[in-house]
């Protein structure tokens, strides 16, 4: 077999625990192999599509065409332009009477409601593509698919097996597809979309597709950072009426989303409420082109934590009890 187009690494790849063991599983496939840190730094070279005759020190790395081979018979090494999440639709029987159409951005798939409105809501996303752009975010190579569900069954199912809170209206799965309520479609055409929260679900897919390493209160209150005016007092509020939980604690729990902690609404959910603010105090103390370069430098290789402290010589643990002494202070 020979590499006849640019490979980048899977944007499914996560480590997890089996069996008391780190394993790198590929989330689609389920297929695992044992995590190690020269493994995790040769995929880390792939982060951004390459051509193995030009990867730089393949001749230092041992039987590396042969390890880049089997990394991509188990697909956790994809050609460029493979689509692994229009793959998995397909497999998944989910395109079957959707129709379909594509803008600069978007591919989009849509059944149950009338053309104009999934054209009215994708044009609406494309203004929040922009937004994120300003916002110091890097383009995304590839159309992020909108998927337009025919009803709040369809949506469900594509939630999972944790329950679906009732205000949750879109999400994205996949790293790259956004789930869409009809309802919000609907919304959107009379002008009553929440752009927060579009905002939100938008920047999730930007973080996935740049292939960082964030734990999960990071990815959210990122995405809250970016699509929310910060209202301190009404966070105080809130943590001294219903308490707060250390980050370890909400990494530790928070296994689907963070809704498996707390599934109340916006505004009363507290990890989502305690995640905004720490991370509005880690742009505080660095500076939000600073943390953004420091998310952008994680990978399988090197996690959020140990590229914080190195770039701010501060762990994370420390900036935690900076921001709680902060708390008490007012």
């Amino acid at each position: 077999m020979r590499f006849n187009s640019n490979l980048t690494v899977s944007g499914h790849l996560s480590m997890q625990f089996i069996n008391n063991q780190p394993v790198i599983l590929h989330r689609l496939n389920q297929k695992a192999v044992r995590a190690s840190l020269g493994l995790m730094k040769f995929l880390d070279m792939f982060r951004k599509p390459c051509d193995f005759k030009y990867l730089e020190c393949k001749e230092a790395i041992p039987d590396a065409e042969k390890k880049t081979l089997e990394l991509m018979r188990i697909g956790f090494l994809v050609p460029e332009n493979m689509d692994e999440e229009k793959i998995w639709l397909k497999k998944e029987n989910r395109l079957a009477g959707k129709k379909k159409f594509q803008t600069r951005h978007f591919c989009v798939y849509y059944s149950g409601i009338e053309p104009y409105l999934a054209r009215n809501f994708t044009d609406f996303m494309e203004e929040i593509y922009h937004l994120l752009l300003i916002k110091l975010f890097p383009p995304i190579a590839k159309r992020s698919i909108i998927y337009i569900c025919r009803d709040r069954k369809e949506l469900k199912s594509l939630w999972g097996d944790a329950p679906l809170p009732d205000h949750v209206k879109t999400f994205v799965t996949r790293g790259r597809i956004l789930v869409v309520d009809p309802e919000m479609v609907v919304a959107t055409r009379h002008g009553v979309a929440p752009v927060g929260h579009m905002t939100h679900e938008m920047a999730h897919i930007f973080l996935c597709q740049a292939k960082v390493n964030l734990p999960v209160w990071m990815t959210e209150g990122l995405c809250e950072y970016h699509s929310r005016l910060y209202n301190h007092e009404l966070f105080l509020e809130l943590a001294k009426l219903k308490g707060a939980h250390s980050f370890q604690q909400i990494e530790a729990d928070a296994r689907h989303s963070l809704f498996d902690m707390d599934d109340g609404p916006d505004e009363s959910n507290v990890p989502y409420r305690q995640s905004e603010s720490f991370v509005h105090y880690l742009a505080v103390i660095s500076g939000e082109k600073k943390m953004m370069d420091i998310i952008l430098k994680t990978g399988l290789s090197r996690d959020f934590r140990t590229v914080f402290e190195k770039e701010m010589g501060l762990s994370i643990d420390e900036a935690e009890q900076g921001w709680l002494e902060e708390m008490e202070m007012h």
